[in-house]
């Protein structure tokens, strides 16, 4: 990591301030059976390669909680990630009568070299203990061809601040900040994404530069607003009895760390799953071709991700209790939309019934009483055992369909003693 900044004051009333900066990080994860451990001395999954994990009594989830303790290597082994970044910003600050402006300009360019395929080595899920000791696996994940991929973007953002001083004892502050993103491109064009068509998946990804087929991150513009006024007196005067502070700001978060979904897909790390795969038909031997009856598991990211937002607000009151006592009572408030949440995107679709598939019954695994009797019309079902594409198996994809809700009153007591020691209480509901 390094930076180098330079500041130049051109007058008393004219500032400017730019630097750049330089920073990698990387790492790599094997996740194989420890060397001499039962486990590293048994054949793999995958012709060639280590054992790989093992799930007894969990779901086909990526290292899922089971009713044994995981065996065999880790899901996610042999991945590794080289993630450089290269930033510019250059700020302008002045000073004309009551105002001082600031205006300014950030890019970061980001160049994030991935091997992050799952199931390399292969995940077998058992459904309990005695299909194991039986050597049925219920279904095996495993990835014969992983890919390392290359992603680039440009991330920036353009601001410009004013704040006023009305009068002695108000000040305000006016912000807008517009930030971008080029989207999240492959170097090599082999950015792969499944798209829907009437609400089901597509059996084939859409190949192309960008993860995204709409980039909707090219404009984000973001206002600010803050307050400060003290109706009795001087605001920039240390003795003050009472202020009243309030803020408003929207915020993005601009998705620079996509590869872990992104690099899940076919055709570059094809991602397969086979169900009741006796143990004593492995290993896979990739060359021969993937089984018949394996099917894709699409990862990857909706095609057209927002970006997620948050919208802040706050009021605050601070007031002199006595010398060098202030109290301040708060309230904290924000709103989140556009955030990311992982969905099964091959869902099957519910029915109204009756219509196919409804059955004309409640099926067995109903409570006594309601199992067998007729299923009325107008019932709301969702079938389980056909998905809304029976081509693909289930998928774990991005979604920025996510919200949130934060509200806060908060409570804070400052005391300063005279010997420089402080003692500050604060509480949060």
């Amino acid at each position: 990591m390094a930076s180098l900044e330079e500041t130049h004051v051109f007058s008393p009333t004219l500032l400017n301030t730019a630097r750049i900066g330089f920073s990698r990080a990387a790492y790599f994860f094997t996740g194989e059976p420890t060397p001499g451990s039962p486990a590293a001395t048994l054949p793999g999954f995958i012709a060639g390669d280590p054992l790989g994990a093992i799930s007894i009594g969990g779901s086909a989830a990526s290292n899922p909680a089971s009713q044994l303790s995981l065996g065999g290597s880790n899901n996610g082994s042999n991945l590794d990630v080289a993630r450089n970044l290269f930033t510019y910003e250059d700020r302008v600050s002045f000073t004309k009568g009551r105002h001082q402006f600031s205006v300014g300009a950030w890019f970061q360019r980001l160049r994030s070299n991935e091997n992050l395929a799952l199931s390399q080595y292969g995940q077998a899920t058992f459904t309990n203990l005695q299909t194991f000791l039986q050597g049925t696996v219920a279904t095996l994940t495993f990835d014969p061809t992983p890919t390392p991929l290359g992603w680039r973007s440009w991330f920036g953002a353009f601001y410009a601040e004013d704040s006023i001083r009305v009068t002695p004892g108000l000040t305000l502050t006016l912000g807008l900040r517009d930030e971008f993103s080029t989207g999240w491109n492959e170097v090599y064009g082999r950015a792969s994404t499944y798209t829907f068509t009437n609400g089901a998946i597509n059996t084939q990804p859409n190949i192309g530069s960008s993860a995204f087929t709409v980039n909707n991150a090219r404009f984000l513009p973001q206002p600010r607003f803050g307050a400060a006024w003290n109706p009795f007196g001087n605001l920039h005067s240390p003795q003050y009895t009472t202020v009243f502070r309030a803020g408003f700001g929207m915020y993005n978060d601009l998705q620079d760390a996509l590869g872990y979904r992104t690099d899940q897909n076919a055709p570059f790390n094809p991602t397969y799953s086979l169900s009741s795969e006796p143990v004593s038909q492995l290993p896979l031997v990739p060359s021969a071709g993937v089984p018949a009856a394996a099917k894709l598991v699409p990862g990857g990211v909706q095609p057209n991700l927002q970006t997620p937002t948050l919208i802040s607000w706050s009021l605050r009151v601070e007031q002199e209790l006595m010398d060098n006592t202030a109290l301040t009572v708060g309230y904290v408030g924000s709103h989140g939309y556009h955030e990311i949440i992982g969905i099964d995107a091959n869902e099957p679709f519910p029915a109204i019934c009756p219509a196919a598939p409804c059955p004309a019954t409640y099926p067995s695994t109903f409570p006594a009483g309601i199992a067998g009797t007729p299923v009325p019309a107008g019932t709301y079902y969702v079938p389980t055992s056909t998905r809304a594409n029976p081509a693909l198996a289930n998928t774990w994809t991005y979604f920025s369909e996510g919200v949130s809700s934060y509200n806060a009153l908060q409570v804070d007591v400052n005391h300063r003693f005279t010997s420089g020691f402080s003692l500050r209480g604060v509480y949060t509901w």
